[in-house]
């Protein structure tokens, strides 16, 4: 029952999505230049929030994050995107296939001059009226003298972005062992190359080669005891370096949505809890 309320809840939430005004949030800087807050008075939004006239520009939010935002042309096509993530520019022809600026910028002249003059200056406009450090209200004012207390929402998020350098920690520890044995072991392999079989730095590199093999091994069984999961396969002692980081980078990104995913629904669960008591 309780799941099927939830369902409920969220699917309430999802429909009204599009009646949230961007100029009805609130917006906060974090320490890192990547990441942008945004909140709904003292909880973290979550969903899309349009324009005020409700057509030009969307941003969405994930558990109170800034994570992409979208501007359309007068016929409602996506023309530009910016990926906070990425933090990446994106260009869209009418029929939504992605094109280059300088394609933009001369085959859409009058799209892009648009863009670039009206509606940049408009969504920027937005950020710097609605966040907390840089506003004048009154409002705000309140919120700036109480801002060493953390609200709910932010501690929620400063924990999932602990949850998540702590692991990422720990992953890049795990690979820069494996990487580091790969490197030495390629150098051993250099040395019993160049070396008479039986010399003293032949049987010395030999030696060498034989313990970064068990290493290499071993890491490579952790790393997939835990980690093949998020990416759907398992990596070998022969594969090349640039392979490890590509699966490394996958795994790290695959966690991150999952904790994020994970704490959203726990903020789902309670704004449930808030509205129906239980």
């Amino acid at each position: 029952m309780k799941k099927i309320l939830t369902f409920t809840a969220i699917m309430l939430l999802t429909a009204c999505g599009h009646s949230v005004k961007m100029s009805d949030l609130q917006y906060k800087e974090s320490g890192r230049a990547d990441i942008l807050y945004v909140y709904n008075e003292d909880k973290a939004f979550d969903g899309e929030a349009w324009s005020d006239d409700g057509s030009s520009f969307k941003i969405t939010v994930d558990c109170g994050i800034m994570k992409r935002v979208d501007f359309f042309d007068e016929d409602g096509n996506l023309f530009y995107a910016f990926d906070f993530n990425e933090r990446e520019e994106l260009y869209f022809n009418e029929k939504g296939n992605e094109i280059t600026k300088k394609q933009a910028r001369d085959i859409y002249a009058n799209k892009y001059k648009h863009l670039k003059e009206v509606l940049l200056v408009e969504f920027n406009d937005i950020l710097n009226q609605r966040t907390i450090e840089s506003s004048g209200d009154e409002e705000t004012a309140v919120v700036k003298e109480s801002k060493d207390a953390p609200s709910e929402a932010e501690k929620e998020l400063m924990a999932a972005e602990l949850e998540i350098n702590k692991i990422h920690e720990e992953i890049n520890a795990r690979f820069d062992k494996l990487i580091i044995a790969r490197e030495n072991l390629e150098q051993a392999n250099e040395t019993l190359a160049r070396f008479e079989h039986g010399t003293n730095e032949y049987n010395k590199a030999q030696k060498e080669k034989s313990t970064l093999t068990n290493e290499i091994e071993e890491c490579v069984d952790i790393i997939n005891r835990n980690y093949a999961k998020y990416c759907g396969f398992c990596i070998t002692v022969t594969q090349n370096i640039s392979l490890y980081e590509a699966f490394r980078d996958k795994v790290k990104s695959a966690i991150a949505v999952e904790i994020l995913k994970k704490r959203k629904q726990e903020a789902l669960d309670r704004i449930h809890e808030e509205y129906y008591g239980y």
